[in-house]
């Protein structure tokens, strides 16, 4: 449920207000909490938390005491108290959590909360100013962080013409990659590169994105294009620029360290293209704007460079794009370096089996 903040004193849950400084009563919570082996109460729980908050002060003295009566290396009592101050952590931790959600299950809100140690009284406290008392939508997303997603879904997206069930994000992928991924269903027209050259619905997914992608800051990826038929097919765009924040400083290392990590999980592509997103220096030093370059499995390839129009505010808005891309370059070549353009042609080949051989007739 939706917590409203009336006021820096004043919430509210539903039909229910709290205010800054009063005590919860947790007596009244009386929604029992289930565990595998059992169920208990909120108010026992509060009873368990004294109890270790306790034993932590007991043993955190006994411990502190014996590291200064005793200097050897190893010594059992120590070490002892060392592993009983460990699990009293570690049990704090798990019934505090299980406790607070508890409390917020039961009040139907995430109020902000603090807890006498001695008594165990619970005090609605002022709200911190940085503090998120509700679950909005970049509060759900840094718990998978989905902005590895957010650039990439929506080129993907526009591919698929719009429908967002045509988009998957492709979750298993990435974990068996490492490679954040998604993908966008090819049906009919959309597959039909030959007719329309990748090159161009790159181009014009680029261009109609735009604002929303660069507002996740810098991108650079791969779409990496599989046709299971001539009317069929997947293309997987591949956020290559999540590698860079992992480390890999190098684009061209992030690129070939993608292709390397995917070429083993995802089918074998007829094409693949390049964007990133960025600094254009190759035009002018200040130019900002998109390299789209594409490599085919016939060695054929293409590259454009579109660059935003100078003094240009991006959008906000939630679709289309504001920002003007202008075509600064183009050529009828792949734009990359060769290292990358050797990894890609080796996704891309097909493993060959060999004929058999047909037993000449007696």
């Amino acid at each position: 449920m939706l917590l409203s903040i009336l006021d820096e004193k004043t919430f509210m849950i539903g039909a229910k207000t709290f205010r800054v400084g009063e005590e919860l009563s947790l007596e009244e919570m009386t929604e029992p909490i289930v565990f595998p082996w059992g169920q208990t109460t909120v108010v026992k729980i509060n009873e368990h938390l004294t109890e270790i908050s306790k034993e932590l002060r007991t043993t955190r003295m006994a411990l502190s005491n014996r590291l200064h009566e005793v200097e050897d290396d190893y010594d059992e009592e120590t070490a002892n108290l060392a592993l009983k101050y460990e699990n009293l952590e570690r049990d704090w931790l798990y019934y505090s959590d299980t406790f607070y959600k508890a409390i917020q299950d039961q009040i139907g809100g995430q109020l902000p909360l603090i807890r006498d140690p001695e008594t165990g009284v619970i005090t609605i406290r002022a709200k911190q100013p940085q503090e998120t008392l509700n679950h909005l939508r970049d509060v759900c997303a840094q718990r998978v962080n989905f902005y590895n997603y957010e650039s990439i879904r929506h080129l993907a997206t526009h591919l698929a013409g719009g429908v967002k069930g045509d988009v998957a994000i492709e979750s298993e992928i990435h974990i068996d990659t490492q490679v954040p991924t998604v993908s966008a269903n090819l049906v009919g027209e959309k597959t039909a590169t030959k007719d329309r050259p990748l090159i161009d619905w790159l181009t014009s997914a680029v261009t109609d994105t735009y604002d929303q992608v660069v507002r996740y800051g810098s991108v650079a990826g791969i779409v990496w294009v599989h046709h299971a038929s001539p009317l069929e097919g997947r293309a997987y765009f591949l956020n290559a620029g999540a590698l860079l924040r992992q480390g890999q400083g190098d684009p061209k290392l992030a690129f070939t360290t993608a292709i390397q990590r995917c070429k083993d999980t995802l089918p074998t592509p007829v094409a693949m293209a390049f964007f990133v997103f960025g600094n254009v220096p190759v035009v002018d030093e200040k130019a900002r704007g998109v390299l789209i370059t594409t490599l085919h499995d016939d060695d054929s390839g293409a590259y454009k460079i579109l660059t935003a129009s100078q003094g240009q505010k991006l959008s906000t808005v939630d679709s289309g794009s504001a920002t003007e891309l202008l075509l600064s370059k183009e050529g009828e070549e792949p734009k990359l370096d060769p290292t990358i353009i050797e990894a890609a042609k080796a996704a891309m080949a097909v493993e060959k089996k060999p004929e058999e051989e047909i037993p000449e007739e007696e």
